[in-house]
């Protein structure tokens, strides 16, 4: 898809500027409604598969999930999901870019300007009949809804209960009639969530075909069709620094084989442990611990943001002739058949590459972090994505499908 119909956060939040947006929305989590824009509407009637939601269900399979009033919550089979629209019930559909992977490239410039990894970015609909409720709750991770059809009345209210969820929280009831499904309560500034919204600190907003609502993490919100209605919401799902940072220390205590075996040595259901064996874990724990605090001391930021990229690689079919190679002390990378001129190859990068031209085997962003520890974070991942972009490096299916994240 050309760049020129991708949409951009400045087309999302028009018609203020992208700092005010920044400073006055984003920074500080707080809401706000766009004004609606007809080329936003354009873009995404485009892809034939999200502009309505029979387009969508057509092509869709496996199951949606139906909200109603006073915290009703199910799913149905695709087949089954118009039955229940008309019947008033509200669609939440997830998983909108397997269906629609088109769509998916719309929004990845958006990923960048949000400075998010696009992995951590989720497309997500919700359709909706005349009356329609999806009743109050909060999620953990962030929204901007886009309106393609309708209104739609939201409630809104921050959160002051608890702050930077790590699950959503949608109140049901179970058979004795207490509230369930608050996964987070030993986090929460006060458990006991109220039961509806605050008259005077909630906000009532409208939103019509062509807003975009950008709706912050742990918000309660409440919606009400007005009209039939068909929305496509970008979900961001984070990474919290501490998942960041942990990642980032275990990628680096990996490099030791030592901290790659299993823990052992441990009491655990009141097990004895010998002397012996508890005396080899205490000495294990003290190297483990001494390793770990110089790595923190050697990690920044860039490694912490990166560190939780999931990509399995593999050198193509088409590189199977690669090499390294030296002139007049400039090393390039040669792939006969492929590359009609040798990739230039920065000093810097040369050591790394000279390991990774040998793998035969798919090999994970971790290990050549590893191979690559005194080349730049960045500087090594950009070199991965330009060997990627050269068909040199590929990712195996079978890696992807058994639960590598996808980078781009």
């Amino acid at each position: 898809m050309s760049t020129s119909h991708s949409l951009r956060l400045e087309d999302l939040v028009a018609p203020l500027s992208l700092s005010c947006f920044t400073e006055e929305h984003w920074s500080p989590e707080r809401p706000c409604l766009s004004k609606p824009e007809a080329s936003v509407l354009e873009r995404l009637r485009a892809v034939h598969r999200v502009s309505c939601v029979e387009a969508y269900l057509e092509a869709a399979k496996g199951e949606v999930a139906v909200f109603g009033p006073r915290g009703f919550r199910s799913r149905v089979p695709v087949a089954s999901a118009i039955d229940f629209l008309e019947q008033g019930y509200n669609l939440y559909i997830t998983g909108v870019e397997q269906t629609a992977p088109e769509a998916k490239e719309l929004f990845l410039q958006l990923a960048r300007d949000l400075g998010v990894a696009p992995w951590q970015l989720h497309l997500e609909a919700f359709a909706g009949r005349p009356g329609g409720i999806s009743s109050r709750h909060y999620d953990h991770d962030i929204n901007f809804q886009i309106l393609l059809d309708g209104e739609k009345e939201w409630q809104i209210e921050e959160n002051r209960n608890i702050v930077n969820p790590l699950s959503g929280f949608h109140p049901t009831r179970n058979a004795d009639g207490q509230n369930v499904g608050f996964y987070d309560e030993p986090y929460a500034i006060d458990p006991e969530m109220p039961a509806s919204f605050d008259l005077v600190r909630r906000q009532v907003l409208h939103a019509a075909a062509g807003t975009v609502l950008f709706l912050p993490r742990a918000y309660w919100h409440e919606t009400r069709s007005i009209t039939r209605t068909w929305a496509i919401n970008i979900v961001i799902k984070g990474t919290t620094w501490a998942q960041a940072l942990s990642r980032a220390l275990q990628n680096r205590l990996h490099r030791f084989p030592e901290f790659r075996r299993y823990c052992e040595g441990l009491a655990y259901g009141g097990r004895t442990v010998g002397a012996g064996e508890a005396a080899r874990a205490a000495e294990q724990f003290a190297r483990l611990r001494k390793a770990a605090t110089e790595a923190i001391a050697e990690i920044d930021r860039e490694e912490t943001t990166l560190a939780l990229v999931r990509t399995v690689y593999r050198w193509s079919s088409k590189a199977s002739n690669r090499g390294l190679l030296e002139e007049s002390g400039n090393w390039h990378l040669e792939v006969p058949g492929l590359l009609d001129d040798p990739l230039e190859v920065d000093q810097p990068l040369v050591p790394v590459l000279d390991e990774l031209v040998r793998l035969k085997y798919p090999f994970t962003w971790a290990q050549v972090q590893h191979l690559g520890a005194g080349v730049g974070t960045i500087a090594l991942y950009n070199f991965l994505r330009d060997l990627e972009d050269l068909e040199l490096l590929e990712r195996p299916r079978d890696a992807l499908s058994s639960g590598a994240a996808p980078t781009r």
